[in-house]
């Protein structure tokens, strides 16, 4: 057999492979196509949206304990003029009780005094007040000119006698008519209508 001269040389491909035991030495790690992972396209517009809401929130809670602040301080100045208010109408009720109390008193029946001396000038105490005569033979009230405009008292004659009513100083009878209470049981009242005068009301005489 000879020997051709175009020969066939036959070339074969030998491919080489090896084992990878490195995770971070495989090939397309930085490939965003992992499904089995949350995808870095999806991760960031979800991180960024929280972070916003986050702060939004954070800023919302701010502005609300402002808001709580300011609302607290309102209710404690209110609560504080309110007790104020409650603190003034206690007074003024307070007050008005004793007005009331004061003007109950005045309604009610006049003090009584009795002077079985036979004679009495009249003094401040004796305004809006009954005085009982008891003398048995001479009964004498004097109407000095140191009492105030508009004092006022009634006196009655518990005996027989009857009672003088006699001015002093610069008082003077606003009627020279009557100037004594009459006999047992008689009434009158004397009331200065100004600085000179006093008026007599009730069962009169002239002595």
């Amino acid at each position: 057999m000879g020997i051709s001269k175009n020969p066939t040389v036959i070339v074969q491909n030998f491919v080489t492979s090896s084992t990878t035991t490195d995770h971070g030495a495989l090939d397309g790690l930085g490939d965003d196509d992992h499904n089995q992972y949350l995808l870095v396209a999806t991760h960031t517009p979800i991180s960024t949206s929280i972070a916003t809401d986050i702060n939004t929130n954070q800023a919302d809670i701010a502005t609300n304990v402002t808001s709580i602040t300011t609302l607290s301080g309102v209710v404690a100045t209110d609560v504080n003029t309110n007790q104020a208010d409650i603190s003034t109408n206690t007074t003024s009720i307070t007050t008005l009780s004793g007005v009331v109390a004061t003007d109950i008193s005045n309604l009610s029946f006049l003090p009584n005094t009795v002077d079985t001396s036979g004679e009495r000038t009249l003094s401040l105490a004796d305004h809006n007040t009954v005085i009982e005569m008891g003398h048995a033979s001479a009964n004498v009230i004097r109407v000095p000119d140191t009492l105030p405009i508009s004092f006022r008292s009634m006196f009655i004659q518990t005996t027989d006698a009857s009672i003088e009513v006699l001015t002093t100083g610069s008082i003077l009878y606003a009627s020279a008519t009557f100037n004594s209470a009459s006999a047992e049981n008689g009434s009158s009242i004397a009331i200065l209508s100004g600085s000179t005068f006093v008026h007599l009301f009730g069962d009169l005489e002239t002595l």
